[in-house]
C-alpha cells in the first residue's frame, strides 16, 4: 500500500542529482502525468522538478511526492513497472475520493501506522510552508525516534489522518488509536523464526503494517530470545526481533536493515530495546563486535532525518523571509579506527540552527578552526544556544564564541587536521 496525501512527509529530490538522473526523473514524472490524464484527471498538474513532486490543482488538490514511487519503479522489471504505475495512480485517486463523514463509517478501516518521528514532523513543516499551520498529523512517540499515527486503509493506499478529521468525527486521537490497534490485532501476521529455541524473528506479512506491529507487545512477548528484546523497523514492510545477547542474530539483523534501508519507504535504522513494556533506543556496548555497525546505521538514520528537515526549514525561512541558516549534519568515518563520527559547523557571522551532533566545528576566517565535543560546547557557551523544541532537535545560535571561549573549550583537531 502507498501513502497518498500532501501531509505524507515523503522526501522529495536529493540535494545533488546528475544530469542523466534528472532526465530519468523528468521522464518518470511525465509518465505519471500521462496516467493521471488517462484516468480522467483534468485539473492543472504542475511538475516541480526541484522537489520531485507534482502539484495538482482543482477539485483533487494535492501534492504527489514521486520519490518512493520512482524508487519502486526502478527496482522492478519492465513487465511489472506498468502495474506499479497503475497502482500508484489508483491509490492516489482512492485517497481523494469523498471520505466518510461519520466516525462509525471509517472505523473498520482505521489502522495505526508506525513511521519515523521525522515523518510526522516533516508533514508539519510542509503544512506550515503551505500556510496551513493549524493542520498536522497527530502521533504518539515510540522509542524517541519513532511515531505512531493513524491511517485510513484502502485497497491500494493508506491516507494519513489529520487533527482536522478527528475533530470532524468528534473523537480524540487516543480513542481512535486504541480502536485502530484492535483492528490491527485482527490482521494475522506471517513471521519467520527458529523452529525451536531462541533466535531472530522477521515479520513478512507484506500488508503495509509489519513495522507497526512493533507496538503489539503481546506478539513480541511470544518470541524466545537470548537477553532483552531488540527490534528494528528499517522499512514499512519489515519488523526484526532478536535478543541483546545473541550476536549471530544481531549480525543478521544488521544485514537485513542495511538492505531494507536501500529500498523505498524506509522507517528507521535505530535499534530499540523493550524495557518494562516501553521501547527505547538501544546501542550495544562500545566493546561489542557489532558496535560500529549499529552506530553506522544510527547515524545514517539521523543524517537522513536532518537532511530532510534542513530542506524544509530552508523553504520555510525563505517563505517567511527569515535570515536563518539550517546547518548540515555531517557523518564521516575515522580513517584509522573505522569509527563513525558526526559533527556540525558553527560558522562566524551566520545566524544558524545547529543539529545536535557529537562534535561542533567552529569556523571563522579570523581564527584557527576548533572542534569540541557537544558537552564541552554546552558547558562553555550553552547560554548562547537556544533549543527549538523540534525533532530532530536544533539549537539557534545568533553569535559566535569569543577567542577566550574557544580556548576554554579546547581543540580535538590535531595539527594535521587544522
Amino acid at each position: 500500500m502507498t501513502d497518498h496525501d500532501s501531509n505524507s512527509g515523503e522526501g522529495g529530490n536529493d540535494d545533488h542529482v546528475d544530469r542523466g538522473e534528472q532526465v530519468r526523473r523528468d521522464a518518470f514524472a511525465q509518465q505519471v502525468i500521462d496516467r493521471l490524464r488517462a484516468a480522467g484527471v483534468a485539473s492543472e498538474v504542475d511538475y516541480q522538478a526541484e522537489d520531485f513532486q507534482l502539484a495538482v490543482r482543482g477539485d483533487k488538490e494535492s501534492i504527489l511526492f514521486l520519490g518512493n514511487a520512482y524508487h519502486e519503479y526502478n527496482s522492478l522489471d519492465d513487465e511489472n513497472r506498468s502495474n506499479a504505475l497503475r497502482r500508484f495512480i489508483r491509490g492516489w485517486l482512492q485517497a481523494h475520493n469523498p471520505q466518510p463523514e461519520e466516525y462509525a463509517d471509517i472505523l473498520p478501516d482505521l489502522l495505526p501506522a508506525l513511521r519515523s518521528r521525522s515523518f510526522f514532523e516533516a508533514a508539519r513543516l510542509r503544512m506550515e510552508i503551505e500556510g496551513n499551520e493549524d493542520t498536522f498529523l497527530p502521533y504518539q512517540i515510540i522509542g524517541d525516534d519513532l511515531g505512531l499515527g493513524l491511517v485510513y486503509d484502502m485497497p491500494d493506499s493508506m491516507k494519513p489522518i489529520s487533527n482536522k478529521e478527528l475533530d470532524l468525527w468528534g473523537v480524540t486521537f487516543y480513542e481512535a488509536l486504541e480502536s485502530a490497534r484492535q483492528n490491527l490485532l485482527e490482521l494475522r501476521p506471517r513471521i519467520i523464526g527458529p523452529e525451536e529455541g531462541e533466535g531472530m524473528y522477521v515479520f513478512t506479512t507484506n500488508d503495509g503494517y509489519d513495522s507497526t506491529r512493533l507496538v503489539l507487545l503481546e506478539l513480541i512477548h511470544q518470541f524466545e530470545v537470548r537477553g532483552d528484546y531488540i527490534a528494528m523497523v528499517p522499512g514499512r514492510e519489515m519488523l526484526i526481533v532478536a535478543g541483546s545477547d545473541d550476536t549471530p542474530a544481531l549480525e543478521a539483523m544488521v544485514a537485513l536493515t542495511k538492505n531494507a534501508f536501500e529500498q523505498p519507504r524506509t522507517v528507521s535504522a535505530v535499534a530499540q530495546r523493550l524495557e518494562r513494556d516501553e521501547w527505547t533506543p538501544w546501542m550495544p556496548a562500545a566493546d561489542h563486535p557489532l558496535y560500529n555497525e549499529f552506530q553506522a546505521l544510527r547515524l545514517m538514520s539521523m543524517s537522513q532525518d536532518y537532511a530532510e528537515q534542513k530542506t524544509l526549514l530552508d523553504k520555510l525561512h525563505e517563505r517567511k523571509s527569515e535570515n536563518l541558516f539550517a546547518a548540515s549534519y555531517f557523518v564521516m568515518q575515522h580513517k584509522e579506527s573505522g569509527a563513525m563520527l558526526n559533527y556540525c559547523l558553527w560558522s562566524a557571522g551566520i545566524r544558524s540552527l545547529l543539529p545536535r551532533a557529537e562534535r561542533v566545528v567552529f569556523g571563522s576566517p579570523d581564527q584557527p578552526t576548533v572542534m569540541a565535543s557537544w558537552e564541552r560546547v554546552e558547558a562553555v557557551v550553552g547560554d548562547m544556544m537556544t533549543p527549538l523544541g523540534i525533532y530532530p532537535e536544533r539549537y539557534r545560535v545568533d553569535e559566535f564564541p569569543t577567542p577566550e571561549q574557544l580556548a576554554e573549550m579546547g581543540n580535538e583537531l590535531g595539527d594535521e587536521d587544522k
